[in-house]
């Protein structure tokens, strides 16, 4: 995954994770809006990440994997990634 240090270089790009973050990971949002802060931050990637590289690859297929298994068992995944979130703080 992207470092929280090439993230928080933009604004932009750190409250989009964030909020993809949020959506995906809590039971009280459904899939469609985690959908949507996904492809808001992808846009958001593409927008300020001029440099193509492996973390931004990996980053990319996280978040897609992180929305897949929201799809499979969104009650679940919230309590899978409590620690994840709170590594962003």
């Amino acid at each position: 995954m992207l470092s929280n240090a090439q993230i928080s270089k933009s604004k932009e790009v750190w409250e989009a994770r964030v909020c993809f973050l949020e959506n995906v990971t809590e039971p009280c949002y459904d899939w469609r809006a985690a959908f949507n802060s996904y492809a808001n931050y992808i846009e958001t990637l593409n927008t300020f990440c001029k440099e193509d590289s492996r973390e931004l690859v990996y980053e990319i297929r996280c978040c897609s994997e992180l929305l897949e298994r929201k799809r499979i068992d969104p009650k679940s995944i919230g309590t899978n990634f409590v620690l994840h979130k709170n590594y962003l703080k």
